[in-house]
């Protein structure tokens, strides 16, 4: 799981970096936060995102599902 958190983190931060494609660094954040939801930069960077694009709602549906996944995990 180290490595793919490692490797969707570098994937992000080169798209959101180079503010070329919001798109793919948002999924990239997104499936980080699937591997790994503790993770702040992508919680933060996502949310940077959402505010200059106004996609809080994928936000949103995204927190939602994370909780699910947990709430889910925890009562197996």
């Amino acid at each position: 799981a180290d490595e793919q958190v490692a490797r969707l983190s570098r994937i992000g931060d080169a798209h959101f970096s180079q503010l070329t494609n919001f798109e793919a660094a948002t999924d990239a954040y997104s499936r980080l936060l699937h591997v790994r939801a503790s993770d702040t930069t992508a919680r933060e960077r996502l949310e940077l995102m959402a505010e200059q694009g106004g996609t809080w709602e994928d936000l949103l549906a995204l927190y939602e599902s994370l909780i699910d996944e947990q709430a889910y995990q925890g009562a197996e």
